[in-house]
């Protein structure tokens, strides 16, 4: 499979012309008054906006952007607050940045967000990305076919735009399939426009049970449709949370904090190790890098996805513990490497996220300093210093009880505190605990001060560099200790992709840090409702790789919190569910 670059010739006004379909990405008469006529008043967005909390719209055909754009430019001008807009758009031949900012550069008034989108624009590679533009607005767009992809998806939309290329050019599209997907996709009050009054388009819309009208077209087209569902159901409501409790203040709390804040509830954050003592999150340095696998299965997507959400949302914290780096990787053995060629091969990714050396992958990163980063993400929500021994809910609240026996109220439960997870569960997932030990060396770096990695990883740190980490199997009541033995096993793996500097460490000269860290049965992380419920939940288990996961999974919970579409799909958040284990009993 090659991977999916549209070809693209620009003609005499500017316009983009995809010459694989033979048609403009938009209309000739004007881009955006097509949109805002076309889409936005068909489908009634501006009284949606100004009447409806959250909206979610649908999208066929992501192209420039700049349906997107106008939209999100409306939106900021009618939304309310705490309002949340999530734009679903599919596409299968991502345009290039470059010729993006081309395309887009005939509309100054929308420069704002057009430079807002330049600096996140989606990475070439399979799957559901949602890049967040502002705190209350999430483009997520999914590339690959849309025949295929829809049925990954489970959202039901205020208004969808259809706006792939013309039927005539593209008819493998505009097919009963397609319909069928927006059907299960809309909901009972919701509208669609399109510019297409095509019969193949009217038959199939007529066919997945919409009733349509024609209007008055836009520009040079005489007639557009308008369509919506023929049953309409009243949609359910249920209401929202007032103030949530997360027990545990490392990443996994850190990044629900970071989540929950945009849907602007009240959160008390509950830590019984505020200083990080004990806690994986406050080793001196980490890491976010991706997990590449060979395989493009569900559990690798979720590794994908979750690195790409976390690199977006935690560069809003550049130089102020986050910095972007390149990261080296190196395989196994050169079988490794070969391997890695035809995976990228059959699953297209953007050389931004993989690139393949004779040795090594090069994968964009970053270096991140936990402690800083927490209550970076963590922001205004208060942290209180109390160990929770106890939650029980009466039916509408939950009552956490401190080792003071003082009560505090919550509607929500969130527990997020590592290796204390199950001590409110009464043992009821299945975890175990990894020692972590990272060494901390004063000899100097690589020249080049890029971080390595393969079995274990090495970082630059003060004048030095840090490298580790074990990964232990003990008991989760172990208390956490350093231990010389750690040390050369830290060593010993370094000397395996950096043996120069391995053999010139002297041991008696190195600091250390220990930590416990926590991994399921499984070996994925726990994310979601805990018995059915819909008021409990956790997050953990995140094992080594807790700053790259936790910021998705953290987003996840609070979607299924708000009743929000999730940022991946369904087959992703089985993976990680709690109830993979109740439900196996």
């Amino acid at each position: 499979m090659s991977k999916l670059v549209p070809h693209i010739e620009f003609d005499e006004n500017n316009i983009p012309i995809n010459l694989d379909f033979g048609d403009s990405y938009y209309s000739k008469s004007g881009g955006l008054d097509e949109t805002l006529e076309v889409f936005i008043k068909a489908c009634n967005l501006h009284e949606k906006f100004t009447t409806q909390k959250n909206i979610i719209i649908g999208e066929t055909g992501f192209g420039t952007g700049l349906n997107f754009l106008v939209v999100w430019q409306e939106w900021q001008k009618h939304r309310s607050k705490n309002a949340i807009l999530h734009f679903y758009t599919f596409e299968k031949f991502l345009m290039p940045k470059e010729v993006a900012e081309q395309a887009l550069s005939k509309w100054p008034q929308l420069n704002e967000e057009i430079q807002k989108l330049l600096n996140k624009w989606p990475i070439a590679t399979s799957g559901l990305q949602r890049i967040w533009l502002d705190e209350q607005t999430a483009l997520n767009i999914i590339i690959g076919d849309a025949n295929e992809t829809m049925q990954k998806q489970n959202f039901k939309a205020d208004a969808w735009f259809l706006d792939g290329f013309a039927p005539r050019s593209n008819p493998d599209f505009w097919n009963d399939n397609i319909f069928s997907q927006i059907a299960r996709l809309i909901k009972s009050d919701g509208k669609i426009g399109t510019y297409s009054v095509a019969k193949l388009v009217r038959d199939g819309l007529e066919n997945a049970s919409f009733e349509y009208r024609k209007c008055e077209g836009f520009g040079t087209k005489r007639e557009r449709l308008e369509a919506w569902p023929k049953a309409t159901i009243a949609n359910e409501t249920t209401k929202s949370p007032t103030k949530i409790a997360i027990i545990g203040g490392g990443i996994a709390g850190a990044a629900l904090c970071h989540a929950i804040q945009k849907r602007g509830v009240e959160i008390e954050i509950f830590d019984n190790d505020i200083k990080g003592e004990y806690k994986a999150s406050n080793n001196p340095r980490g890491l976010v890098m991706p997990r590449i696998d060979k395989l493009d299965i569900p559990e690798a997507r979720l590794f994908k996805l979750a690195y790409l959400y976390a690199m977006r949302e935690l560069e809003n914290f550049e130089n102020n513990g986050f910095d972007k780096t390149i990261i080296n990787e190196y395989a196994k053995s050169k079988r490794d490497i070969e391997k890695y060629k035809t995976f990228k091969l059959q699953n297209p990714i953007d050389d931004a996220l993989l690139q393949i050396e004779d040795e090594y992958l090069i994968h964009n990163a970053a270096m991140v300093y936990p402690s800083q980063l927490c209550e970076k993400l963590r922001a205004t929500s208060p942290i209180i210093n109390a160990d929770i021994k106890s939650i029980n809910f009466d039916g509408e609240k939950w009552h956490l009880l401190d080792e003071n026996q003082f009560e505090h109220i919550a509607d929500i439960v969130i527990l997020a505190n590592g290796n204390g997870i199950n001590k409110l569960l009464f043992d009821a997932l299945p975890i175990s605990g990894r020692m972590g030990q990272v060494s901390i060396s004063k000899q100097k770096y690589c020249e080049d001060n890029i971080p390595r990695a393969a079995s274990g990883y090495s970082i630059p740190y003060q004048d030095g560099f840090l490298f580790g980490a074990t990964f232990e199997v003990c008991e989760l009541s172990k208390p956490v200790q350093i231990t010389t033995q750690a040390n050369q096993e830290n060593i010993r793996i370094l000397s395996e992709f950096l043996p120069n500097l391995a053999k010139n460490i002297d041991e008696n000269e190195l600091e250390a840090r220990s930590s416990m860290r926590v991994v399921s049965d499984d070996m994925r992380p726990i994310a979601g409702p805990i018995y059915n419920e819909n008021k409990l939940f956790a997050l953990g288990a995140l094992g080594s790789r807790g700053f790259s996961l936790a910021l998705i999974l953290a987003e996840m919970i609070a979607c299924e919190i708000f009743q929000e579409p999730i940022p991946f799909e369904d087959e992703i958040r089985n993976l990680v569910s709690p109830h993979r284990f109740f439900n196996a009993k």
